[in-house]
């Protein structure tokens, strides 16, 4: 039954959804349709409303001309005069609506006039405007939407770096949004979709980085440091040169840290981001970035766990009566635990040094 009236209500709206997206090319004052003679006379009004372009006359115009070229018996000269008029007034209703103050109003009405027959470069120039309105009014997802749709119908339109521009700013908006929408969801668990479609398919746009970071940041609140990684990884990839990828190439590291959390570290991953520090700091060392402080901690972090893990090493030889291979691991933690500065690691590791090598002299 609940199904059923859903149903029912949706067949009674249609109709006045349909009414709503003809309004705002056609005002409700204008007939539905014109005889064949009297097409002649509405565009000659039209031309005038035109030539005038002042207050109500411009969506006069647009509206006479679009029910005139749905008539039907029109000559082909007719049909091309029209469509030529009708594209001056998108043009000129293009020109007052972003000329206003944004709303949903205008944003919706210049998504109705792209969807009328146009030139493809002004149908792209209309949607990126409603894009635009609709990200001034607070609709961040609706903004993505209607942007997602132009690049499926003009992948290579002229306008990609104001979409960008818009699709960077919904994403980032959304990401550090702290609000809360239908009581029990956040406003920041919508940028992922847009911040993964902005940097799949706008890979050049200069705020990139931004957006390669915000998406770090989120995969890292959600513990997901696989993700984290990948996000920074590409921001380094596609923007080697900017400032987002030094902050990048210290996160990587960190979050390979954060995902060791066993006493029994993975020692490649533990050598990899040893790596990346020492990498980081031969770059940046002393050139008063805010991170370098930050990064030295880490790389402190990492060393004295490579030294836990050659005490771990050589404690397991030991036990097996390798009196080699305990020696060799003892002898490593005693180097790293010394550089990594921990007073009590330095003493366990000279400790079971001395052990493993007195019990590799008794006869």
């Amino acid at each position: 039954m609940f199904a059923l009236r859903w149903i029912a209500f949706a067949l009674l709206t249609l109709p006045l959804l349909t009414a709503c997206g003809s309004n705002a090319v056609r005002p409700g004052s204008l007939p539905n349709s014109y005889d064949l003679d009297e097409v002649p006379l509405e565009v000659a009004a039209a031309r005038d409303e035109l030539a005038r372009a002042e207050g109500e006359d411009v969506r006069f115009a647009l509206g006479r001309l679009d029910i005139a070229i749905d008539t039907n018996g029109l000559s082909n000269d007719q049909q091309r005069e029209i469509q030529q008029l009708r594209t001056r007034a998108a043009q000129a209703r293009l020109q007052e609506l972003s000329g206003g103050e944004p709303s949903r109003t205008n944003a919706r009405t210049l998504e109705a006039i792209a969807q009328l027959e146009l030139p493809g470069e002004l149908a792209v120039r209309l949607t990126v405007e409603a894009a635009s309105q609709w990200l001034a009014i607070g609709e961040r997802r609706k903004s993505y939407k209607v942007l997602k749709k132009l690049d499926e119908q003009y992948p290579l339109h002229a306008e990609r770096l104001a979409a960008g521009s818009i699709l960077a700013e919904a994403g980032l908006s959304l990401a550090y949004d702290t609000g809360w929408y239908g009581l029990f969801f956040d406003y920041a668990a919508l940028a992922p979709d847009v911040l993964v479609y902005f940097t799949t398919n706008y890979p050049d746009h200069p705020r990139g980085p931004e957006a390669y970071l915000a998406l770090s940041h989120r995969h890292e609140e959600n513990r997901r440091w696989d993700s984290a990684i990948l996000n920074h990884e590409d921001l380094i990839l596609f923007y080697p040169n900017s400032p987002e990828a030094i902050e990048s190439r210290a996160h990587v590291p960190r979050l390979r840290l954060a995902m060791l959390a066993s006493p029994e570290y993975d020692r490649g991953v533990l050598v990899l981001a040893r790596t990346e520090l020492d990498a980081w700091l031969a770059d940046n060392q002393d050139m008063g970035h805010p991170m370098e402080a930050s990064v030295k901690l880490d790389r402190l972090d990492c060393i004295q766990r490579l030294a836990d893990n050659d005490l771990s090493v050589a404690r397991f030889y030991d036990r097996v009566d390798n009196a080699t291979g305990a020696q060799f691991h003892a002898r490593r933690a005693v180097e790293l635990s010394r550089d990594g500065g921990d007073i009590k690691q330095i003493q366990e590791a000279e400790a079971l040094q001395a052990k493993v090598a007195a019990e590799g002299t008794t006869p």
